[in-house]
């Protein structure tokens, strides 16, 4: 079945992960790797998440399953599950929430349409349902290149990382691909600026390849996935599959 799951991960090319699907605490098994994270601790030999009630303003902000609402830090429940009535407590409540002006409420920010790139007006050219937006042939449109941006500019430092700023260029460099990644230490890459999917890099022999679970060991398997990857006693696995990929898995077992 592990040989099936490799052979699939080779025909499929790089590995695509999304920013959610990183490891939970409970499922990292070494203590230095575990001290890593904010929201983790290591206790009666085990990695657990820190409660939201023992979180720091600061650390509460951090941790996307919390809110910090009436001066304490408790479980995330939604932008628009208390009364607020104004733009510093719906901001402070967590970070992705929003203050409307002009409804005077706080909302999710995926929940707010703010309309396409080429209803923006050039002044506020920056974010749209796309995603990012720039300024192309005197319109505002959606960015699909990182030399549409300046390495100074709002949007190439989003664009992180399927773009990164440099100071040796005055367009934004691209970074689509692992073999592009070096200067970003062979760790991520992403094909497309406004899409949520990620691609995992790592350093191989001859520069930035992508990255291989097959070869990873106990100490490598969390580190050199950015925690997307967790070690199962004898393998290095995803923290959470790809529906499309496990659909792949299934379809591949039968027919064999």
């Amino acid at each position: 079945m592990l040989l099936i799951y490799y052979l699939l991960l080779y025909a499929y090319g790089s590995i695509s992960v999304k920013e959610k699907d990183k490891c939970s605490c409970d499922k990292i098994n070494l203590k230095k790797d575990c001290n890593r994270f904010e929201q983790c601790e290591f206790s009666n030999n085990q990695c657990s998440e820190i409660p939201c009630s023992r979180l720091s303003k600061e650390k509460c902000w951090q941790n996307k399953n919390c809110e910090y609402y009436m001066d304490e830090c408790r479980e995330f429940i939604g932008c628009q599950t208390h009364s607020i009535v104004d733009r510093e407590t719906c901001e402070e409540l967590h970070s992705d929430c929003y203050w409307s002006s002009i409804a005077q409420e706080c909302y999710e920010i995926p929940d707010i349409d703010m309309g396409y790139c080429f209803q923006q007006s050039l002044s506020f050219c920056y974010f749209a349902n796309e995603d990012l937006c720039v300024i192309k042939n005197g319109r505002c449109q959606e960015m699909t290149k990182c030399e549409e941006a300046k390495s100074s500019e709002f949007q190439c430092i989003h664009a992180y990382p399927a773009c990164y700023p440099s100071e040796y260029h005055v367009d934004c460099q691209s970074n689509h691909y692992c073999n592009e990644s070096e200067k970003l230490n062979c760790k991520m890459a992403k094909e497309r600026i406004n899409s949520r999917e990620l691609q995992l890099c790592m350093r191989g022999i001859n520069g930035c390849v992508d990255f291989d679970p097959s070869i990873q060991t106990e100490e490598t398997c969390g580190v050199e996935s950015s925690f997307y990857f967790y070690w199962n006693d004898t393998s290095c696995i995803r923290c959470y599959s790809d529906l499309v990929f496990i659909s792949t898995l299934i379809i591949f077992i039968l027919i064999i």
